[in-house]
């Protein structure tokens, strides 16, 4: 009688580890595709952050040229050359 006791302790202990290992694998899945999710949120960030910086760069230049362009303005009405 004792024998059986103790091989269903080691047969439910088995299906235990067994369980923990499904989890395992289910967390395993989960964190991959998390980290892909990461990735791809990451190399989008780049792009627009390129983007941004390109379209700021423009802006200041077109800022450049107005004012430049003012003091030339200024300069005529001021009778300047």
């Amino acid at each position: 009688m004792n024998n059986y006791n103790e091989n269903d302790f080691y047969f439910f202990l088995s299906m235990f580890a067994n369980v923990l290992q499904i989890a395992d694998f289910k967390m395993n899945i989960s964190q991959l595709s998390n980290d892909d999710l990461m990735k791809h949120l990451l190399q989008q960030d780049n792009v627009l952050d390129d983007q941004t910086n390109n379209y700021l760069k423009k802006i200041v230049e077109q800022n450049e040229t107005i004012i430049n362009q003012n003091e030339e303005i200024k300069k005529l009405l001021k009778g300047e050359k």
